[in-house]
């Protein structure tokens, strides 16, 4: 076990973890200050709004979508070939901003957002902020991700992040603003974070002020697929919500939202491991280092499973001691909303298999396939079990996708059989631990609890383990791996 941590991947993903780890502890400060000075009501408006920006980025991420690909693939980062392709793909992005923004004000669209999730113009200002401040900040980190920089990428997203969080509890504490100073307080955040990442040296390094397009072209080429990718999985992550306003009220919403902000803030170290593994594994991939690339996915899925356990372990103890008793009712769908954003995770760290190959337009029609079953699943499940059938929609949604990416990722190279066994051994042992906590009874203190769950961790990954030793073998044997 202790080798794991020796694993180059996963000590970049222990920068991002800390920085993650920071930061969830902001969020731990920020969410009773919220949930204490807001209603149920008050924070589902907040979580509408923030859902409405998860639902505009997608269209902003041309330059992005490109930079995914061709930013560990095909270019060795400071050639004056990379800085034409960067500097594209940047402004790309840029042009495809100032569009959107536009249009999202024209009065056809007002109405239309203000119908359907009650967000009004005071709202959409910040919301708008975010979005337009998203081209510098994605793509000053893909470009220190791409160099394997995670300390300085990591430095500058936990100062961001406390900015917008020490603004927020200002605005919202002293100012009394609600919804309104969180908002604030993250567009506040995400201008400090472009400013941030445009005075890197590398980005300066890389930055050219004329367009190539040739290299526009290419980006587009790789850029477009991944519109309606990320917009698919925003809707995995919005839609849930949206639907709960419509088939419950407010304070549904308001409870439901609350128990998910809390589950997310476990997806930080999801987060982390796609943006550490991410170059790592092109590199390993080009040099045909099979073996390497089984090591890391096996560290990678025991951080991932054991942060899936821990958290269901800890959770019916420590929330209470976050949020106001109104919202205690969300503990009780915390369990499967962690499964859920495990498969996100898990989802995230697998794509890369496919954007390796280059073939970036199975990527939506994957997400899309999950996202269809969500909101299937969701409309017959939500009218009669709430916020639990809202949580199992995005268990089976995430589900779904993943059996969809694993099946395509073994069909288009026989040699991706170490991405079928480790992600299926990875969510038995997550998913099993997580059963054994679920059933001990909620009298039981919080020791009994840690000793079960550890217990079933020990002995799934005892069977994990045997699978990866059987997978070495094999790949050491015949040229399947």
């Amino acid at each position: 076990m202790l080798s794991i941590l020796k694993h180059k991947v996963v000590q970049g993903t222990m920068w991002y973890t800390l920085a993650g780890l920071l930061t969830s502890g902001m969020s731990v400060i920020l969410l009773p200050v919220m949930t204490r000075w807001m209603t149920p009501s008050e924070f589902g408006i907040l979580n509408a709004a923030m859902s409405l920006s998860l639902l505009i980025m997608p269209i902003v991420t041309l330059g992005l979508g490109a930079s995914v690909v061709r930013f560990y693939h095909d270019y060795d980062v400071g050639s004056d070939q990379f800085a034409r392709f960067f500097s594209s793909s940047f402004w790309c992005q840029c042009v495809s901003v100032a569009f959107v923004c536009l249009a999202i004000l024209t009065p056809f669209w007002l109405g239309m957002i203000d119908s359907i999730s009650g967000v009004d113009l005071q709202h959409l200002y910040p919301v708008l902020v975010l979005v337009a401040l998203n081209p510098p900040r994605d793509i000053g980190n893909q470009l220190l991700t791409s160099q394997e920089k995670h300390g300085k990428a990591s430095i500058n997203q936990l100062v961001a992040f406390a900015i917008a969080t020490s603004l927020s509890l200002w605005l919202i504490g002293a100012l009394e603003m609600g919804a309104l100073g969180r908002l604030y307080g993250r567009a506040g955040g995400a201008v400090v974070a472009a400013i941030m990442l445009i005075k890197l040296s590398e980005f300066r390094e890389n930055f050219r002020m004329r367009i190539d397009l040739n290299e526009l072209k290419k980006s587009l080429g790789y850029g477009i697929p991944y519109v309606p990718y990320s917009f698919a999985l925003a809707a995995m992550l919005t839609a849930d919500k949206l639907l709960l306003q419509y088939y419950s009220d407010l304070e549904e919403v308001g409870i439901y939202s609350a128990a998910k902000t809390v589950a997310m803030g476990m997806s930080f170290i999801f987060v982390a491991v796609t943006r550490a593994w991410y170059p790592r594994y092109f590199k390993l991939r080009n040099a045909n280092d099979d073996r390497s690339v089984i090591d890391g996915q096996w560290a990678l899925m025991c951080l991932l499973s054991l942060t899936v356990v821990g958290f269901c372990i800890l959770i019916p103890v420590v929330y209470p001691l976050m949020v106001d008793k109104p919202y205690w009712r969300g503990i009780a769908v915390m369990p499967v909303l962690a499964m859920g954003i495990y498969g996100y995770g898990l989802f995230l760290t697998q794509a890369n298999y496919i954007s390796y190959l280059k073939k970036t337009i199975l990527l939506p029609i994957i997400a899309g396939v999950g996202v269809l079953v969500n909101l299937i699943c969701a409309m017959l499940w939500m009218p009669i079990y709430g916020m639990t059938g809202a949580a199992w929609a995005i268990l089976v949604g995430y589900g779904v996708m993943n059996l969809v990416l694993v099946g395509l990722s073994f069909k288009l190279e026989r040699r991706a059989l170490e991405r079928v066994v480790l992600p299926v051994f990875g969510c038995a042992l997550a998913a099993g631990g997580v059963c054994v906590v679920m059933l001990i009874p909620s009298t039981w203190g919080w020791i009994p609890r840690v000793c079960i769950a550890v217990i079933a961790v020990l002995v799934f990954a005892a069977l994990w383990y045997s699978g990866k030793k059987l997978l070495e073998q094999r790949c050491l044997v015949s040229s399947v791996c």
